[in-house]
Parts: structure tokens; C-alpha cells; sequence
């Protein structure tokens, strides 16, 4: 049973450490009224209309500010998309809520948001060199060249295993000096474990934290490691949002005094000491005295700062990378002397990399969801969408067993994320290094430009970590607007 006293109290603890507690003493401004036909000046502009960028706009509305949410997307949400079209209605973007999500599970009773236990997934068998391996089989089974102290761990179970438990006491340690050692490759952890090739291959192939094992830091997966730990801790169970995440991102859109006015890319921001100037790519403006952008990092790259911000901060706009995510939906009959499936589908080390099965009996169907991470996309990146479609399809058929008969299979959605010019991946990639180079940067203020999202996020990873950043820049904002 969720135990939500318990979460309401540590949601008012967490917005008070961010310093939100003390709004009330800040003498705010109250909301401006305005003449008839009068348009409102947005006292502050927030470019980002995903988890961060509503949550903020939503606590500013709060705090009596004039906010005005724009969004380059034709939909509000950002990497938050439930697949209506698609049968089962699968999230491509955020979708379980974990124990350590106090922010969103507080916010969703806020909203009158429905949340229910996730549905238990059964368990991956295996598709190596061609080899279908039952779960079971894989210790002892001959396509299995792990060294062997590692041949009892499976695949999906090989990263967090090898890792053991992370060295950080807190979810926040991970950027602290005295862990700044750990910033360097996983490849050379692994190795140093005495991981051989293939063991390297299979951490490569299915890496979700990193696009390549030598791009991964171990900070960042130290980090992973801490906030599973803390959410199997707490000893409750994983929630999803009843109907998809969006149902939630549509209610906050809802609570809103103003509306995100969407399809209007940020091209260029012209800022002084007390105002801000938006160009669109259509050419539109908007003004405010404040601006918060809480876009994905590489989408800043696309935007013209006048005057620069500092090389320092432009620098990892251009090195930072997200993580490349490639999902395919297809579905296939369920055979009407069934209501489930034999197991929760197969990890592979080849082009469908992870393909997640979920009977549907209510329609007839098993849903497959084909999941590609990292360096791995790059082999079909080139191929375009109709030709990549039927290229996966007729994988699909000839790995997965009982499929080999194509007019059962259907497509129904291809999702790129890493190729959406919006977003360019699904969640932020520390590279060796950029942690110590960027993070920090990346959560200043520079005048009256605020950053936000998920990858400025001190302690949680996910949903969670937009709402943390949320309310981190909202603090930031009250705090320099009561002085001026």
C-alpha cells in the first residue's frame, strides 16, 4: 500500500530545502491587471513546455508572476509522449514513477491525476549470436564466453552486478570533490574487474546510460546505481499514470493561467539587464524581464545568444550529448488459447537489441516493443523511415520465434529520439570529464537567464529530476527578482 502522508511530507521538505519555503517573505509582486485589449507583458518567459518548464510555470503563477510558456513542438510535454495510436497506449518517454518520486507523486494528487502499481514485467530470455537461450539455460549454456567468476550473471543483469553497491551515501554525492576520481571511463572499470571482450560486447550492446561503454562515465552510472538502491530501500512498489504520462502533462497544461503557445522555436534570445527579447523561427517575438529555458542541451545549439554567454557555457552546449533511443511498436496476434505470453521478450546482442513483449488480451494482441540504445541505432540511422520500418519488421521475423510469418506482424510507430531536432536523444550522456566541466555551469543564472530540465538535476534521475530542477530555478527567480 503507498503510503502518500509519508510522501506529502517529504515533498514539503524537499520544496523547502530548495528554498521555496520562504516565498512568502520575499515580498513578491502581485499579478498585474491589464486595460481592456491591453496585452500582458510575461514577466517571466519560459522557453519549454515539458515536465520542468510547466512545473516552473506553474510554482511562478503561484508566486503572482505573469508567465508565458512557448514551445517548439506542435504538443506540449517534451520527452513525455503516451502512443494513443498505439494499442496498449505505451509511453515512448517517461513512464514508471519510482518510489524516490515524491515531487510527481505529490503533484499528481495536486492535479487529480490517477496513479496505479505498473504492471510486473516478466522476465527477458536471451538472443546471442543467433542463439534463442532461455533465462535458466544461460549459466551453463556454450554461447555463454562471460570469464567465469561473471558466467552465473545474465546480460541484463551484467552492468548493475559488475558495478555492485555505489559508494555515495546520498543521491546528491555523486558531485561531490571527494568522488571527482571516479569521473573516467566504464570500459576501464570493467576491464580492471577482469571483464573479458565478450563481457565488454554485451555491455556495450544494450548500454541505456551511455552511447558507448568508453563514453560512459562512472560517476553517472554510480549515480544510477544510488537511486535504485534508495527506491529498493523504500520498499514500495513502481507507479504509472492511468491512461499514460501525458494524461499527466495534460493536466498540468490545464492548471496553467497561461496556456504554452506552441510551434514556436526559439532562435534567438537578445537580453539586457532588464529585459528579454525571443525571436521564433517564424519570425514571432516575445518579451519578458526574465527568461528560464529548461530545453534538452542540445537544443541550445540552435539558438542565437546576443549578447554571447560565456565560452565556457556555449562550449558544452556543443559537446554535451543525449542518449540515442530508437523504439519500433509492432504488433501480432494473440493466439485465442492465450491470455499471456511466455515470458517478457528478449534481450538481444544484435539490431533489435531489446524487444519487450505485453499481452493484450482485452484486443487480441501482444504488443512488441523494440528497444535500440546508444551507438547501436547507428547501423540503421541512414535507412529512412519506410525503409527502416520494413528493414526492423523483417528482423523481427526472422529472430523472434513464431514470427517468421510477416502478414501476422503489424507496424504501428517508429520514435527517433535522438533524431527529433528538439530534443537529440532521450535523456543527458556525461561523457568523462563534463561533469566536473559543465554540470555546474549549466545550473547558473547568466543575468536574467535561468536553466532548468532534467540534466541540471542534483539528486534524481528521470520525471523526477525535472520537477527537482523546477523548483531549484524557481527559487533561483523569486530570490533575484525580490532584491531588484
Amino acid at each position: 500500500m503507498w503510503d502518500l502522508a509519508r510522501f506529502r511530507k517529504r515533498t514539503r521538505r524537499s520544496f523547502l530545502g530548495a528554498g521555496l519555503g520562504s516565498v512568502a517573505a520575499l515580498s513578491l509582486p502581485l499579478r498585474k491587471t491589464h486595460a481592456v485589449g491591453e496585452l500582458p507583458r510575461a514577466k517571466v518567459l519560459v522557453v519549454g513546455a515539458g515536465l520542468s518548464g510547466m512545473y516552473a510555470a506553474r510554482l511562478l503563477e503561484q508566486a503572482g508572476y505573469d508567465v508565458q510558456i512557448v514551445e517548439a513542438r506542435v504538443r506540449a510535454g517534451g520527452r513525455v509522449l503516451t502512443l494513443d495510436d498505439v494499442p496498449g497506449r505505451p509511453d515512448a518517454g517517461g513512464s514508471q514513477i519510482g518510489p524516490t518520486y515524491a515531487r510527481f507523486i505529490h503533484l499528481a494528487e495536486q492535479l487529480d491525476v490517477e496513479l496505479t502499481n505498473s504492471t510486473a514485467s516478466l522476465p527477458l530470455d536471451f538472443i546471442v549470436g543467433d542463439e534463442i537461450i532461455k533465462r535458466n539455460e544461460w549459466a551453463t549454456h556454450t554461447s555463454n564466453q562471460l570469464a567465469e567468476q561473471h558466467r552465473s550473471i545474465t546480460p541484463d543483469r551484467l552492468l548493475t552486478q559488475l558495478i555492485g553497491k555505489s559508494p555515495y551515501a546520498t543521491l546528491a554525492d555523486w558531485h561531490k570533490a571527494d568522488f571527482a576520481n571516479l569521473d573516467f571511463s566504464a570500459v576501464q572499470f570493467f576491464k580492471e574487474l577482469g571483464v573479458n571482450e565478450f563481457g565488454l560486447r554485451l555491455l556495450d550492446a544494450n548500454n541505456a546510460y551511455g552511447n558507448s561503454l568508453a563514453r560512459t562515465s562512472m560517476l553517472t552510472l554510480y549515480h544510477v546505481l544510488r537511486n535504485i538502491e534508495q527506491a529498493i530501500a523504500m520498499g514500495q512498489p513502481l507507479l504509472q499514470v492511468r491512461g499514460g504520462t501525458s494524461r499527466f502533462v495534460e493536466a498540468l497544461a490545464t492548471g496553467l493561467n497561461n496556456k504554452p503557445v506552441l510551434n514556436k522555436a526559439v532562435r534567438k534570445l537578445i537580453h539586457s539587464a532588464n529585459s528579454i527579447q525571443a525571436v521564433c523561427r517564424d519570425g514571432s517575438t516575445f518579451e519578458a524581464n526574465v527568461v528560464v529555458f529548461t530545453t534538452p542541451v542540445p537544443a541550445l545549439r540552435q539558438i542565437e545568444f546576443e549578447p554571447n554567454l560565456p565560452s565556457a557555457l556555449v562550449s558544452g552546449f556543443s559537446e554535451v550529448n543525449y542518449h540515442k533511443v530508437l523504439q519500433c511498436y509492432l504488433s501480432y496476434p494473440l493466439s485465442p488459447s492465450m491470455d499471456s505470453i511466455p515470458n517478457g521478450g528478449y534481450w538481444t546482442d544484435g539490431l533489435l537489441g531489446r524487444v519487450f513483449q505485453k499481452a493484450l488480451p482485452s484486443e487480441g494482441k501482444t504488443l512488441s516493443t523494440i528497444w535500440i540504445n546508444g551507438d547501436s541505432c547507428d547501423a540503421i540511422d541512414q535507412l529512412p523511415d519506410e525503409d527502416l520500418k520494413r528493414h526492423i519488421i523483417g528482423e523481427f521475423a526472422k529472430t523472434i520465434p513464431g514470427m517468421a510469418d510477416m502478414d501476422k506482424v503489424e507496424f504501428h510507430r517508429l520514435v527517433r529520439w535522438h533524431k527529433d531536432s528538439d530534443s537529440h536523444g532521450s535523456w543527458v550522456v556525461w561523457q568523462p570529464g563534463q561533469i566536473r566541466k559543465y554540470f555546474d555551469a549549466f545550473r547558473q543564472s547568466y543575468g536574467n537567464i535561468y536553466f532548468a530540465g532534467a540534466h541540471t538535476a542534483l539528486s534524481n534521475r528521470g520525471l523526477e529530476a525535472a520537477l527537482e530542477s523546477a523548483e531549484r530555478v524557481t527559487a533561483e527567480v523569486l530570490a533575484s527578482q525580490a532584491i531588484q
